[in-house]
C-alpha cells in the first residue's frame, strides 16, 4: 500500500490540475460556503446578464410601508427583517462575488428603488437558479 500512496503524492506533485491539498483552507471553506448558499458558476452567468432595465421595468406590486405610513426603521434594518438568514448571507456573497451585482445595486438603491425591492426582485430573478 505504501506504494500506492508515494505513486499517489509524486502524481499529484507533478499534476498541473490544482489540488485541493495545495488550496488554502480559507479558499476551500470559501467555495464549500459559496456552494452551500447556491453560489455557482451558472448563476453568476446569469447576474450578469442583469441591467439596470432589468430591475427598474420589473412588475413588482406596490408595498404598503407600515399601517399608517410611518416609516421608524432604516432601509438596512428592513431589510434584514424581510430577508431569511440564508438569504441575507446568499446576497452579501452575491456582492462580494459578483461586482456587477454591486455596481447595480449601487446605482438602483435608494434613488430608483428601496433595498428591499431591489432583493425581492433579486430573488425572484435568480429563483430558477438558487435552491433556497
Amino acid at each position: 500500500m505504501d506504494w500506492l500512496r508515494r505513486g499517489l503524492s509524486r502524481g499529484s506533485r507533478n499534476s498541473k490540475t490544482p489540488n485541493i491539498q495545495t488550496q488554502s483552507n480559507s479558499e476551500v471553506q470559501q467555495h464549500l460556503e459559496e456552494s452551500i448558499y447556491g453560489i455557482t458558476e451558472e448563476l453568476i452567468n446569469h447576474i450578469k446578464t442583469f441591467t439596470l432595465d432589468t430591475f427598474k421595468n420589473f412588475p413588482l406590486q406596490d408595498e404598503v410601508e407600515g399601517s399608517y405610513g410611518e416609516d421608524t426603521q432604516s432601509s438596512s434594518t428592513k431589510v434584514r427583517n424581510e430577508l431569511s438568514q440564508w438569504q441575507e448571507k446568499h446576497a452579501i456573497l452575491v456582492l462580494s462575488r459578483v461586482k456587477e451585482m454591486s455596481q447595480l445595486r449601487y446605482v438602483l438603491c435608494p434613488r430608483h428603488l428601496k433595498e428591499s425591492q431591489f432583493w425581492k426582485i433579486y430573488f425572484k430573478l435568480a429563483r430558477s437558479h438558487v435552491l433556497e
